[in-house]
């Protein structure tokens, strides 16, 4: 049985504003170019210089891909552009919905600032909608896993999204750019949520076992290609 996540509006807005995705169907322009093996292979094999090494490229890496996947997308629902003036970030768009808000500076004493910024200003990714979970779970909120190319980091929060009746708003820190000003497309991912059940943990220190080592190097390097993804790798599905 599939747990159900939902998106309910908390405000009057367009019908069509509808931001949150699957993950699966956000990736990265840079990602899905990006050959699939290297030196110009054009099928699976070990590479030509490091024989313990097969000659996939990381778009054959199953925890990678799984990054980019894993969860719900919530994306920019318009253009927006960023202006650098003489007193930081200008933060503008044109439809009449409000889409950043700012934090007020005494709310972040010390926070550090964003890839060296000249400015540590924090803003709000404006969401409308309230995120509802089956009871006992919650929402890891963070910035698109393996998105350094974003000129933005999005922070990092966890929510009872079970019991939560607010919409969540997603705090983040423009990065220095290298322009007087940029445009963030429509569609860029903004934040990726991530549901968990809650669950009490507790850990443990085993000793090493030769065996077990032995054999787990044997298991991973008796295939070639895909070792992980063929022998220990789970199917998620988000829709």
């Amino acid at each position: 049985m599939k747990n159900l996540i939902q998106f309910r509006p908390l405000f009057q807005i367009p019908y069509y504003i509808k931001p949150f995705k699957p993950a699966s169907t956000n990736l990265p322009d840079w990602y899905k170019s990006m050959p699939n093996h290297i030196f110009g292979d054009t099928k699976n094999g070990l590479s030509k210089f490091n024989p313990e090494a097969p000659n996939v490229t990381m778009k054959g890496c199953a925890p990678f891909l799984d990054a980019l996947t894993t969860g719900y997308i919530f994306e920019l629902f318009c253009d927006v552009e960023i202006r650098r003036n003489e007193t930081g970030n200008l933060i503008r768009w044109r439809i009449p919905e409000e889409v950043v808000t700012m934090h007020d500076k005494d709310q972040f004493p010390g926070f550090p600032k964003s890839n060296e910024s000249e400015w540590n200003d924090v803003f709000k990714w404006h969401n409308y909608f309230n995120i509802k979970t089956p009871k006992g779970y919650s929402c890891l909120f963070t910035h698109p896993f393996n998105r350094l190319d974003l000129p933005f980091r999005t922070l990092t929060g966890v929510v009872d999204t079970d019991s939560y009746p607010n919409a969540v708003q997603f705090p983040f820190q423009v990065n220095e750019l290298n322009e007087d000003f940029i445009v963030i497309k429509k569609g860029t991912p903004l934040c990726q949520i991530i549901p968990f059940k809650r669950t009490d943990w507790t850990s443990e220190y085993l000793p090493f076992d030769a065996k077990i080592a032995d054999k787990s190097r044997f298991d991973l390097f008796s295939t070639i290609v895909r070792s992980y993804k063929t022998q220990w790798w789970n199917k998620k599905t988000y829709q």
